[in-house]
C-alpha cells in the first residue's frame, strides 16, 4: 500500500465512525443535558431509521463489494450492502439538527458529513454507490415524517 492510499485509508476508516451507534449515543447524550425535546425527537428518529434500514436489510439481502460471512442471524444483517445504514444515520442526523437549529454553519457541516461519511462507505468497500443513495433516502424520509409526527 502507498503512503497516499494508507493516509486515504486512515481518513475515510475516521470519517466512517460518524455513522457508528456510539456517536449517536455521545449526540444523545449531550442533547439531552441542553434540550430534553430535541434528544427526545432525535432517539425517535434514530431508532426510526434503524428499525426501517434492518428490515430493508433482512427484506433484501443484498451482497456487499467484499462479502461476509451471513450464516447467523446477526451475520446475515451485517453482511446485507442495501442501504447503508451509516449513510442513514448521518443522514437523520443532519434533518433532525437543521430542524432545530436554523444556522448555515451547521447546515453546511452536517451536508458535508453526509457526503463523506457515504464517500467513506465506498470508499472502503463496505458499499456500493446505490446503498449510500438509499441511506439518504431513507434518512431523510424517517426524518420528514417524523417532524410532522412529533
Amino acid at each position: 500500500m502507498k503512503f497516499h492510499e494508507f493516509i486515504l485509508d486512515r481518513f475515510f476508516s475516521s470519517v466512517t465512525l460518524f455513522g457508528n451507534p456510539a456517536f449517536y449515543l455521545l449526540i444523545l447524550i449531550f442533547l439531552f443535558k441542553i434540550n430534553h425535546s430535541s434528544a427526545i425527537k432525535l432517539a425517535i428518529a434514530m431508532l426510526a431509521t434503524e428499525t426501517a434500514c434492518a428490515i430493508i436489510k433482512f427484506a433484501y439481502p443484498k451482497q456487499r463489494p467484499i462479502p461476509r460471512p451471513n450464516k447467523k442471524f446477526f451475520e446475515r444483517y451485517d453482511a446485507s450492502s442495501f442501504p447503508s445504514i451509516h449513510t442513514a444515520r448521518i443522514t437523520t442526523l443532519a434533518f433532525m439538527a437543521n430542524s432545530f437549529y436554523k444556522d448555515s454553519l451547521l447546515f453546511f457541516i452536517s451536508i458535508l458529513l453526509v457526503i463523506l461519511v457515504g464517500y467513506s462507505r465506498i470508499f472502503l468497500k463496505h458499499h456500493y454507490f446505490k446503498d449510500v443513495i438509499g441511506g439518504i433516502v431513507f434518512g431523510a424520509i424517517a426524518s420528514i415524517l417524523l417532524q410532522f409526527i412529533l
